[in-house]
């Protein structure tokens, strides 16, 4: 499930058939029947020359001309080329929120380098910028980078270049409607002038075909209307896939005349697009009025639902569009949508057993558009916070829960858009419930993202003057600094979370802020401020009777006193730990205390007890089912056992 929070591998070995290199790693809507890519021969061609001259080549276009599909299907014969792989990176993430705080937050480096490291299976400290680049000069990798303009700013530029220009194997593949503007460096394909007049009526006529019409010969009469359609939609990909959707009701000279009655908008803002770059903007022109035709052919109850499918940043299944929509079914509108290709569905079910749906970029932006201007559309809004607010506080349990982790791979995206969306209209409240969302964001390594929603909901406790939940977010936020390596910003505002659970005499908070300071010292080889913060949390532990948070506190300070060589002080607290779990059966904490005994053991040179208890914690771990410290477990052993 890790694939479907939108970091994909392509990967090509020789042995694997030729016209489907790695197909099984591409993103789920490319593999689509639907979606196939037709064949852009000289784009093709002019991508693999660029390649010949530099490592940074850029595709650009406005949205729907297909540069995602072109880019995937030319890295993909490439992909031999580069021994360690070619990867696909979406930073679409990036460009959930319209609110200029939030965008800007995420145009950073940190965001890029944590897109680019979870695609590598990196993370912890080894996503920083840093780290990241120093294993990466040594590797001779392709990198797709996708919606590029969501990040673009000076300082990802400059990472980007540093990536070409001092190591010598790393390529980029830029997909996006802005470039890096790298002078000399930066090898631009546009496709904004669309496909060529053949491509086009393969595109058009392959989808058609899809829905059993215009099959064999064309008479005279179809191939000057579907000239007419070419020209009318400038060949753009999108442009052409809406308006083959509707032959199944309407004639080539219908959708003909259709699109040419629909005028062109004349002013506007074209995101990403800029003023003087007159061929874009006409292009944009061209889509818009292809997609506002395609809008207008529809009923108000399907017009409605597609506007209200915008406000989803992920894919989304047909229960939750009826809880954010309302009373109306929804299911009759999603096929409408479907046969008007607006909504993408994808091609496998989701770990429920329900089909996803998806829009276009583009889409998505025009439908957003469209819902701004709806009566009614501030209480559809509610309706998706409030719906992602109680998706939160069901799972609240469960946020670190791994047999979740399918539910909420497919959601956590949309969560943040609610978070995002909830700031907007200033419901500080559900900002702070859906920022619990932080413990599922950590599991999963998406920091970035985890210290995002931190900062939302800190700031939303500030505009409250709640100084509690400001005290809860802030060590939330120490949290994710924390995961990321960012000491000092940890101390900080674990400092200041502190002060706030002494202010409301919080003392169970104040435990576990201390205990979270000591994590903290700990990794920095701080030992006696670790111990000493430790120390002060225990007592809290004890006050009030928590003997498992006393366990847990005990373990930490094991970790301290063996990274000393205090062993004998390290095993008392573990097996003061051991017992206390014991007392109260906890295995889980149970087997972690028996696999820290060994691992001090293990250090003082007796292997013998330290195979003894490391087999103890297996079979705990065994008896509890609980695989993924099992699995843990039975590695220590194994490393144990060759070692002995």
């Amino acid at each position: 499930m890790a694939d479907k929070i939108a970091y994909y591998e392509i990967r090509y070995r020789i042995g694997q058939e030729p016209l489907e290199p790695g197909m099984r790693w591409f993103p789920e809507w490319y593999r689509s029947k639907r979606n196939r890519f037709v064949d852009r021969p000289d784009k093709e061609r002019e991508v693999s020359a660029c390649f010949e001259t530099g490592r940074i080549v850029t595709l650009t276009g406005i949205g729907g001309t297909g540069k995602t599909r072109l880019a995937i299907a030319c890295a993909a014969r490439r992909a031999n080329l580069y021994e360690d792989g070619v990867f696909f990176v979406s930073l679409a993430t990036a460009d959930l929120a319209e609110n200029p705080a939030s965008v800007s937050t995420r145009r950073s480096l940190a965001f890029v380098c944590q897109a680019i490291s979870s695609a590598l299976k990196r993370t912890g400290k080894e996503a920083q910028p840093e780290a990241l680049f120093e294993w990466l000069k040594t590797k001779q990798i392709l990198l797709l980078l996708d919606n590029y303009d969501s990040v673009r700013c000076e300082e990802v530029g400059h990472f980007l270049l540093k990536l070409v220009a001092e190591t010598s194997g790393v390529s980029l593949l830029v997909i996006g409607r802005e470039t890096l503007d790298a002078v000399n460096v930066e090898v631009l394909v546009d496709l904004n002038e669309g496909m060529t007049d053949a491509e086009a009526r393969t595109l058009f006529l392959e989808r058609a075909r899809l829905k059993n019409r215009l099959r064999g010969d064309l008479s005279k009469e179809q191939e000057r209307e579907l000239r007419r359609i070419l020209i009318l939609t400038e060949r753009i990909p999108l442009a052409l896939e809406l308006a083959a959707a509707r032959i199944e009701d309407y004639s080539l000279q219908k959708i003909a005349q259709g699109l040419a009655r629909t005028p062109l908008r004349k002013r506007g803002k074209a995101v990403g697009l800029r003023a003087d770059d007159t061929i874009a903007l006409r292009r944009h022109r061209s889509l818009e009025r292809s997609l506002t035709w395609s809008y207008r052919l529809l009923d108000v109850t399907t017009q409605r639902l597609l506007t209200t499918a915008s406000l989803f940043a992920d894919t989304f299944d047909a229960a939750t569009l009826q809880a954010v929509y309302g009373p109306k079914k929804v299911r009759k509108g999603l096929r409408a949508l479907r046969t008007a290709s607006l909504v993408r569905r994808q091609e496998d079910v989701d770990s429920t057993g329900a089909y996803r749906f998806r829009l276009h970029r583009a889409t998505r932006e025009f439908a957003s558009q469209r819902l701004a201007e709806l009566p009614n559309s501030h209480n559809i809004m509610r309706r998706f916070v409030s719906h992602y607010v109680t998706l939160v506080k069901e799972n609240r349990d469960k946020l670190d829960d791994l047999s979740r982790l399918p539910l909420l791979d497919n959601e956590w995206r949309n969560t943040l858009a609610a978070a995002d969306l909830a700031a907007e209209i200033q419901d500080h409240w559900s900002v702070i419930l859906l920022s619990m969302i932080d413990r599922f964001l950590d599991l999963r390594g998406l920091w970035f993202e985890q210290v995002g929603v931190c900062l939302k909901a800190l700031a939303s406790a500030r505009a409250d003057d709640d100084r509690q939940n400001e005290g809860v977010a802030l060590h939330h936020l120490g949290s994710a600094y924390r995961s990321q390596g960012r000491w000092a910003e940890a101390i900080e505002v674990y400092q200041q979370s502190l002060s706030i659970d002494r202010e409301f005499k919080d003392r169970i908070g104040e435990g576990k802020t201390l205990c979270n300071l000591g994590l903290v010292y700990d990794s920095q080889g701080h030992w006696e401020e670790a111990i000493e913060v430790y120390q002060q949390s225990l007592s809290i532990s004890r006050e009030f009777k928590d003997r498992i948070g006393e366990g847990g506190i005990l373990n930490n300070m094991g970790f301290v006193y063996r990274s000393q060589g205090r062993w004998e002080e390290a095993l008392a607290v573990h097996q003061q730990s051991l017992n206390i779990y014991r007392e109260f059966k906890y295995r889980v904490g149970e087997g972690h205390a028996l696999c820290n005994m060994a691992l001090v053991y293990k250090a003082r040179g007796e292997s013998t007890q330290a195979l003894t208890l490391a087999r103890q914690a297996v079979d705990v771990f065994e008896a509890i089912a609980a695989k993924n410290h099992l699995k843990r477990a039975q590695e220590l052993l194994e490393e144990m056992e060759s070692g002995s």
